[in-house]
């Protein structure tokens, strides 16, 4: 198993799989996966061995390990704990590898099925197991969020889990590394992002964005493209058109009246962002939904 020596700040991560496991699991028992693990205790109790440490697992509690690392969710009074589990790489350099990797038995994984192992020479806390007690709102905001965007699968939801998960990896490193330069730079991304989610529906610039961040707004979209991959304005417009869907879905509003809502001025320019993002127009997007029963 070949390790990678990098910067935190150079983690380009690629999410395979986001979802919620329930245990008891007929596939429970000591296993390894193939690429990095992520789990986030969202009810219920239990223990969890990890590369032969227990840890206690309980409600707002998150874990991050390695490839080839064992673990177990071992046997527990309760009757069932829910567990929001992520598979992913740091890297994107093995992105055409799109089907979830198993976790195997301890016994039948093969080492050289790892694909990627990273070696961080900064935030050396992600080099062992991540344990973070009690995670606050935001982190589980991100988290559901991932999940939902992994299972939906619109358009651009690449791009949207990336920004989502970098943030998140962002406030763990701060919260494993308090004071580094590193965190600094992610508070002012995730400044940007939760700016955004508050006020999304607002005419917005740029200007206005990097304001309420205290930063000038050339370095703070430079410092957004290295950490998300997207500049603020195409993270803006991604935000919006995410949220008109949520809207076509669930109210009766029309085009136009999502259009305004979700905060664009005029109705062409939601139709061009839409088809850009979506591949489609908003009433094609709502026809094919009606057509399917959604």
């Amino acid at each position: 198993m070949k390790s990678t020596l990098m910067s935190f700040y150079e983690i380009n991560p690629y999410i395979r799989y986001a979802d919620y496991i329930r245990f008891p699991n007929p596939k429970n028992g000591r296993r390894k996966a193939y690429d990095c693990k992520l789990m986030y205790v969202v009810s219920g109790s239990a223990g969890i061995q990890i590369n032969e440490k227990q840890y206690k697992a309980e409600k707002g509690n998150l874990f991050i390990w390695n490839p080839g690392i064992v673990y177990e969710v071992l046997p527990q009074s309760l009757p069932e704990i829910v567990i929001l589990s992520i598979n992913f790489d740091y890297t994107r350099f093995h992105s055409h590898i799109k089907e979830p990797f198993s976790p195997c038995e301890e016994l039948l994984f093969d080492p050289g099925g790892v694909h990627e192992h990273c070696i961080f020479s900064d935030i050396k806390a992600f080099n062992d197991v991540v344990y973070i007690k009690d995670n606050d709102a935001e982190n589980e905001r991100l988290l559901e969020n991932i999940v939902d965007e992994y299972r939906f699968k619109s358009k651009g939801y690449i791009i949207r889990t990336r920004v989502l998960f970098l943030t998140l990896l962002g406030r763990i490193a701060e919260a494993t590394a308090p004071g580094s330069d590193l965190n600094k730079k992610n508070e002012k991304v995730a400044k940007v992002i939760d700016y955004i989610s508050k006020y999304y529906n607002k005419p917005l610039s740029n200007e206005d964005i990097s304001k309420a961040a205290n930063f000038h707004p050339v370095y703070l979209n430079r410092l957004m493209v290295r950490h998300t991959g997207i500049s603020i304005h195409k993270y803006l417009v991604s935000y919006r058109i995410k949220k008109a869907i949520y809207f076509l879905n669930t109210t009766k509003l029309s085009i136009a009246e999502t259009a305004y809502k979700v905060g664009f001025s005029d109705v062409n320019t939601f139709t061009l962002s839409f088809r850009r993002l979506m591949g489609c127009s908003p009433k094609a997007y709502l026809r094919n939904n009606l057509s399917r029963g959604l």
